[in-house]
């Protein structure tokens, strides 16, 4: 495995354990999943693996590629750079709690994911590490536990304000299924896709650090406190139903009503294309 034997590289030891997770796609559910509603993505085939040790006080990182990701040797337990190995970073920090103070870790990367694609790869990267520092220690893990310590290290420490849906895609997403989240309840189901997917690079790079998803995430949350203070029961975007929209809508900016709109009747939509796919109708479906 190309980690593991990076990893020989450049430690000069065998590696404690090694795990890998798979970007992902998400089919329909945009920008609903941190307003509680439904997402229906799909793991890639593409994986990245993630080899660690034990390096007492210190947190190294390395990748393959270092043109584009140089290695890092930072004090354990580490601190937000900016850099790409940030999400590694604080997937290995959240993942060894309690006794952080007294951990280290070393890194190495191997990843067929695309970076800056739109296909998670921060998330798959997180979920790797997370796994294998639970085996390295010897920790039972879920993919739930899982999500949630790789959702942490994306929010709090590498500070994206994302929703929990590439983290748990990555994490328990079957494989040749679409994974159902509600992201509400964070209930999972698989969904059959019964058609074959391809995956085509648009050339568009994606940064989740970037201040548009940012604002844009600011902004629905602005529209949700305007309207639970005027109606306590829409306590999420979601809960909004479609036949109030428009009285909704009216109460709100120009900007922030096309934000609600589109939270309330993209999570319709998906549903829909779940119940679609689950009743053998993948034109329905729209393919």
């Amino acid at each position: 495995m190309r980690a593991a034997a990076l990893f020989r590289r450049t430690f000069g030891l065998e590696p404690a354990a090694v795990a890998s997770a798979p970007g992902r796609v998400n089919l329909i559910g945009e920008h609903v999943d941190y307003h509680g509603g439904h997402v229906l993505p799909v793991a890639t085939t593409e994986r990245t693996a993630v080899a660690v040790g034990h390096v007492p006080g210190r947190f190294r990182a390395v990748a393959e590629h270092p043109e584009r990701f140089p290695a890092v040797d930072a004090p354990w337990p580490p601190a937000r750079s900016g850099n790409w190995w940030d999400y590694p970073a604080g997937a290995a920090l959240f993942a060894c709690e309690p006794g952080a103070a007294d951990g280290g870790f070393g890194v190495a990367v191997a990843s067929d994911v695309p970076v800056g694609a739109g296909v998670s790869s921060s998330a798959a990267l997180e979920v790797a590490t997370a796994a294998a520092v639970h085996a390295a220690d010897r920790v039972h893990s879920t993919p739930d536990l899982l999500a949630r310590i790789a959702h942490r290290a994306e929010t709090e420490f590498v500070g994206v304000p994302c929703g929990m849906m590439d983290q748990l895609a990555s994490a328990a997403a079957p494989p040749r299924q679409g994974l159902l989240i509600n992201c509400a309840t964070l209930e999972c189901s698989a969904v059959d896709v019964p058609v074959d997917l391809v995956l085509a690079d648009s050339g568009e790079r994606h940064d989740l650090r970037a201040g548009g998803y940012a604002e844009r995430r600011r902004e629905g949350d602005e529209a949700q406190a305007t309207l639970t203070a005027r109606w306590p029961a829409f306590v999420k975007l979601v809960d909004i139903p479609p036949a109030r929209l428009q009285e909704a809508c009216a109460v709100l900016s120009p900007v922030l009503a096309k934000r609600v709109r589109h939270v309330v009747n993209e999570n319709q939509r998906t549903r829909l294309a779940a119940r679609a796919l689950q009743s053998g109708d993948p034109e329905a479906f729209g393919v």
